[in-house]
């Protein structure tokens, strides 16, 4: 059992779960309703940096919602993705998806996110940049959206460069779970007022 076995289970129980991040800056409130996809696991995951490897099934067969069962169910080895050239680039996605519950669930610095204020070239399109250390490992996370629905855009382990530098950094006020129907209270700013909800 490799890492990109252990990001699709990961994944797998994620689908199951919404997370609403509050967050607020200069007496504005935003909500954040994160939710997950099997489809988004593929690019997530850095498949798209995995096309030397052969994975003994055709593209058709681990194409976009496909990939999370496929591994599931065994029909792939997922130890062949070690054999990729970008094999560095994706461990650092496997592993901050994997690290994604902790990050989300932990105390965790969100800032909105301009790629032209990154040191450097930035390429990522995102409305949101999540920051979290798990265990002296930084993770950065980000959420964009599309069709009013939240979604992970990418995710990886960076010690480089932090994505927040440059970014107006906003207050988390407050972070709520749901999962089969039932509402968990993760986190809550001293300051908040809104309305609590858990069930």
């Amino acid at each position: 059992m490799g890492l990109l076995l252990d990001a699709a289970k990961a994944w797998d129980a994620l689908t199951s779960v919404t997370y609403r991040i509050e967050i607020g800056r200069r007496g504005k409130q935003s909500s954040i309703e994160l939710s997950f996809d099997l489809a988004d696991f593929p690019h997530l995951a850095g498949m798209q940096y995995a096309k030397d490897v052969s994975f003994s099934l055709r593209p058709a067969q681990y194409y976009g919602s496909k990939l999370v069962p496929v591994l599931l169910a065994g029909t792939m080895d997922d130890s062949l993705i070690t054999k990729s050239q970008s094999w560095e680039r994706i461990e650092g996605r496997l592993k901050a998806i994997i690290n994604l519950q902790s990050t989300l669930e932990g105390e965790f610095v969100i800032a909105q996110f301009f790629p032209k204020h990154v040191p450097g070239f930035c390429n990522i399109q995102a409305k949101y940049v999540i920051k979290n250390s798990v265990s002296g490992e930084v993770f950065f996370v980000f959420l964009d959206e599309e069709s009013d629905r939240y979604f992970c855009k990418s995710a990886f382990q960076s010690d480089e460069l932090d994505y927040t530098i440059n970014q107006p950094i906003l207050t988390v006020l407050e972070v709520t779970k749901e999962s089969s129907g039932h509402t968990t209270l993760l986190r809550r700013h001293p300051s908040y007022k809104g309305p609590i909800q858990t069930t």
